[in-house]
């Protein structure tokens, strides 16, 4: 009787080997795989897998995908104990549900991106440093970026691109200009590669020569060349910003940074520009500790241009400070403001943005203000631009013409790009601004929708 027992356990202990998961037991290849055959938590979690995956590839025709899922089962493979694999399935369970993104637009470099609000990531402009994440070299038209992690964050930063996965891992392709403190011509790959070592990472910012990443936890962390143009001042592995409190949001100007904390107060650090008041006079180490800007109220919003700085209140209000060389703060007769200043006589204000040169806001009720100088098209001070509205989000391009302009996305998702009229008499002040408006990518087609993909 015993011995019959014995076989009718070992006949059950195989049928559950070849029938458990969604894939034949009795093939199992690999520890991971007799792991999962093994155990009846993990052997479910791979059913819902499989129809999750498998869901997704009947809802789209992209080989994205394929590779996702590829380099999710290597990992999973390298996972050493059952609590990573668990971790691992959970993870990739929860990637594969649908992906939701705030649609953006970032076009502060010579190449520009457009994040839609299913997680798709389109590109475009100059590829001359893999920064497209294509292996072509050149001028490239718009077109979405494939074989890549689903992506809820997107950012250019001169001839690199930063992206954080839907798993809260950053990557980074393109030039790797952010490792040196000078010179023009760098390594690059057009291949996207992780960041390790640090937590989840909910958002990113950079410029050419640094790198800032922020975790969910509220930690900065910045990777790449912390002191312009020094040697001996290179951080290869992202290192943690001490001194900052819990940070809700981070911007990366051309000469500082800047963190917002939970509570509302803006957090500045390196950088020599004394306009900036980052540091002691002129002088900026490494490890230059951040300070809190005074005189601001509770913000809910901050933006980082090359070397001026803004500022949105919970009230709608925003304030200005660093250089106003090119009108950047939008103060006429101005050039350097070391402290905050508010901007007095705008409507209710619900987001900013600032460019190298230039800075803009949208107003509640949908519109956009503009003001700044690039190449004789300057506003003095905020200038409502007149043919533009039922704007959701905006943004300002480069320093190239296949990124020049304000980009904006509007309420129904569609994308527009708007150039201001050239001025004889730029340096006059003005209410208003005039401009070309037309569809992107395509002036004379259909704009691109960040909602629905359609051109």
């Amino acid at each position: 009787m015993r011995t019959v027992l014995i076989f009718l356990l070992c006949l059950s202990c195989g049928l559950s080997l070849t029938s458990a998961a969604s894939f034949d037991c009795s093939k199992a290849a690999s520890t991971v795989e007799r792991l999962v055959c093994k155990d009846q938590q993990l052997s479910q979690l791979d059913e819902k897998l499989a129809a999750a995956y498998q869901a997704k590839r009947l809802a789209t025709s992209d080989s994205n995908s394929v590779l996702e899922q590829r380099q999710w089962f290597t990992r999973r493979n390298r996972c050493p104990d059952r609590e990573c694999v668990r971790t691992a399935y959970e993870e990739r369970l929860a990637q594969l549900a649908t992906c939701t993104a705030k649609p953006t637009v970032s076009a502060v470099s010579a190449h520009g991106a457009i994040l839609a609000a299913d997680c798709t990531v389109w590109m475009w402009g100059f590829n001359n440093a893999g920064q497209l994440g294509r292996n072509s070299v050149g001028l490239e038209g718009f077109a979405q970026l494939k074989g890549i992690p689903t992506m809820v964050g997107v950012v250019v930063a001169h001839d690199h691109t930063i992206g954080i996965a839907s798993d809260g891992r950053p990557y980074i392709w393109g030039s790797l200009e952010y490792l040196a403190c000078g010179g023009d011509f760098h390594p690059y790959t057009p291949r996207l590669i992780p960041v390790s070592g640090l937590p989840t990472v909910s958002a990113a910012d950079g410029n050419w020569r640094l790198i800032g990443l922020l975790t969910k936890a509220g930690e900065v962390f910045q990777v790449g060349c912390v002191v312009p143009f020094e040697a001996g001042s290179i951080i290869e592995q992202p290192a943690r910003v001490e001194g900052l409190p819990r940070i809700s949001a981070l911007a990366v100007g051309g000469s500082h940074r800047l963190a917002l904390s939970e509570i509302g107060e803006v957090w500045s650090w390196g950088g020599r520009d004394p306009c900036m008041r980052t540091t002691d006079g002129h002088k900026v180490v490494a490890q230059s500790p951040a300070k809190k800007v005074t005189g601001l109220p509770k913000i809910v919003a901050i933006s980082a241009g090359d070397r001026h700085a803004m500022a949105l209140d919970e009230s709608g209000t925003v304030w200005v400070w660093g250089s106003n060389e090119n009108w950047q703060l939008g103060i006429h007769g101005s050039t350097c403001e070391s402290s905050p200043l508010p901007l007095a006589g705008l409507p209710p204000v619900k987001a900013i943005a600032t460019g190298w040169f230039e800075s803009a806001a949208l107003t509640e009720a949908g519109k956009v203000l503009f003001w700044g100088n690039r190449t004789g098209r300057g506003f003095t001070q905020p200038a409502l631009i007149t043919n533009l509205d039922e704007v959701m989000s905006v943004s300002l391009g480069g320093n190239a013409a296949v990124t020049a302009g304000v980009f904006v996305i509007k309420t129904n998702g569609d994308v527009l790009k708007w150039l201001p009229d050239e001025r004889p008499n730029y340096s006059t002040p003005t209410s208003t601004a005039s401009g070309r408006l037309s569809s992107f990518p395509d002036p004379s087609g259909s704009p691109f929708n960040a909602y629905r993909h359609q051109r």
